[in-house]
């Protein structure tokens, strides 16, 4: 038993070591942006550990399904050891997604969801599932460039401009940024 948690310890340091790579990557061109958005693989590999590592703000879709909460118990515990190893505090948001309104079960998994992280820390949008989204991702395009006019496209509007309050609320946006996010995101 021993050896095997001297193992372990010795992974998660290796792990954790490793998660500050994409930090001092970015150091030098940091001073050219007043904000980084990083999208990281459904993964717990290294691009989304460097990215938990790094981030002021973590935004944590959920597909509300059995399969999104088990990952998120998972993720969460990922996320409190980098919190440990690198001594940080990310603002952790929570966003439905693949999310049907009208089935009785999304939305018991939105109410664990909302349970979980609290009201406030869940974003009111959600994205629904849609076709559409597929679609354009099929021909390398957000559903944004795809379908300016669709339900989704909104829903991505709505949900920026969520964010933004957050990051103004927590003093992250400074009002040029606010109005250049504003300008800028679509």
């Amino acid at each position: 038993a021993c050896l095997d948690s001297e193992a372990e310890r010795s992974l998660l340091s290796q792990r954790v070591a490793g998660e500050l790579l994409l930090k001092k990557r970015l150091q030098p061109a940091a001073k050219h942006y007043d904000f980084r958005v990083i999208d990281t693989p459904p993964s717990l590999q290294t691009p989304t550990l460097n990215g938990i590592a790094i981030a002021d703000v973590l935004v944590i879709p959920i597909e509300t399904s059995m399969y999104g909460l088990h990952g998120l118990t998972q993720l969460l515990r990922t996320i409190t050891e980098v919190r440990d190893a690198h001594d940080i505090n990310p603002l952790l948001m929570a966003l439905s997604t693949m999310h049907n309104p009208r089935q009785n079960f999304d939305r018991l998994i939105r109410s664990k969801i909302v349970e979980r992280f609290g009201e406030e820390c869940v974003f009111s949008t959600t994205i629904h599932r849609a076709i559409a989204i597929g679609e354009a991702s099929t021909r390398l395009q957000s559903i944004v460039e795809s379908q300016p006019e669709s339900n989704s496209t909104f829903a991505f509007h709505k949900l920026v401009a969520e964010l933004k309050q957050v990051l103004v609320e927590e003093g992250l946006l400074s009002n040029e940024q606010e109005d250049f996010m504003q300008r800028s995101i679509f």
